[in-house]
């Protein structure tokens, strides 16, 4: 759920970028039709997904969550980890959102053909909507839970957790603030490591 992390953090991946959406969707007994750069962006997409999890952080902003939305929370947390990113975007980068934005739109349309069908839907929903801009509101973000909600029944009125979210909004932008950092240097030190290994075999 987390698109505007996961595009960030591999914007310079090329293929790997296409990967890391579809990490979203798709399981492992699936690699088969994908390209290894693709692969490559699914496990990235896992790997940042564990971190996060598994961070004691991540496990403060989930409580803050009222009991009833457990069986959600991840998902919550992560939208609203993308609307932190989206509304303090120019503490993370020189370029703006709107820019990125239709950069990123313009990459994913051209491999279009390359996602799973469940998340082409979804992209073209997200282009037309603009989300990875929208974000930046909580407007923005009741927005795009209301409209996950309304394609998936299980997802129960994830829009009314942003009670939870206007009630303790310095605590999770607190949250965020101590949490990304440490995700970008991780996935910095990791896609780094992986090139000195190719530049390794390839000598």
């Amino acid at each position: 759920m987390n698109h505007l992390v996961n595009l960030y953090l591999s914007r310079k991946l090329g293929e790997k970028m296409l990967g890391c959406l579809i990490g979203e969707i798709v399981r492992t007994s699936n690699f088969d039709k994908y390209t290894q750069n693709i692969i490559d962006g699914i496990e990235l997409n896992k790997k940042i997904s564990n971190f996060v999890k598994d961070h004691p952080v991540y496990e403060r902003s989930r409580m803050k969550l009222n009991p009833k939305y457990s069986k959600h929370s991840s998902k919550i947390i992560d939208i609203f980890y993308d609307h932190f990113l989206a509304a303090n975007w120019n503490k993370y980068s020189n370029d703006s959102l709107e820019n990125f934005a239709k950069e990123s739109y313009s990459f994913i349309e051209e491999n279009h053909g390359i996602l799973p069908y469940k998340l082409r839907k979804l992209i073209s929903v997200m282009i037309h909507d603009n989300w990875l801009v929208n974000y930046s509101s909580v407007q923005g973000i009741h927005n795009f839970m209301r409209e996950i909600t309304r394609r998936d029944t299980f997802q129960t009125n994830l829009e009314y957790s942003l009670e939870d979210l206007i009630n303790n909004y310095n605590d999770f932008k607190t949250d965020f603030e101590e949490i990304f950092p440490q995700l970008m240097q991780y996935v910095q030190e990791m896609t780094h490591s992986e090139e000195l290994v190719l530049q390794e075999v390839y000598r």
